[in-house]
């Protein structure tokens, strides 16, 4: 189970097992100036500077490689303004300023009001919504291998637990930062 959710489609071991490595960070406005300021800061966020600085130390989230399949799931929820916030593509093609190119990191952010609105959003995800989307149209994976209606639990339980960290991040009116290598 590379991803922390039993999709039941993972592949056996063996199987060169693709996907995108995501890393979610909240981080407090006066660290965000710093980092629009200064790119090269985000070498102390992302832990790949030489020199360890515990001001730039940041609450994070390992999404692994099942960001993709997640914010996919809200997507065919309803969740679409939660998708878009969240769906690092957006970000890349757009003339916005919310995406960073870093070191061959692909880097996008989101706003302390959109982590609000987000959070806000995530507290009406329900199994029954999972299940109704999956029933409507058959959910898929990051691959469009279709996700067993016995996974849609682990899927909701991720969701949540994603939840609790956006939740503190909003509490604390920090903005979202992802980062994928």
């Amino acid at each position: 189970m590379e991803s922390g959710i039993d999709t039941g489609q993972r592949r056996q071991v063996g199987e060169k097992f693709m996907g995108v490595l995501c890393t979610g960070y909240s981080i407090p406005a006066p660290l965000m100036r710093k980092i629009r300021a200064d790119n090269d800061n985000l070498a102390f966020i992302l832990g790949i500077s030489e020199d360890e600085n515990p001001n730039w130390k940041v609450d994070d989230y390992d999404f692994d490689k099942s960001f993709e399949d997640l914010i996919g799931v809200l997507q065919r929820c309803g969740y679409r303004k939660t998708y878009k916030l969240l769906d690092g593509e957006g970000y890349f093609y757009s003339e916005g300023g919310n995406y960073i190119d870093y070191e061959g990191y692909d880097i996008w952010f989101v706003s302390p009001a959109n982590v609000k609105f987000i959070v806000k959003d995530l507290e009406t995800v329900t199994l029954a919504k999972i299940k109704a989307a999956g029933n409507a149209e058959q959910l898929t994976d990051y691959y469009g291998k279709v996700i067993p209606e016995s996974s849609y639990e682990s899927y909701l339980s991720y969701i949540q637990d994603m939840k609790k960290f956006f939740k503190s991040a909003a509490e604390k009116g920090n903005y979202l930062l992802f980062a994928e290598a």
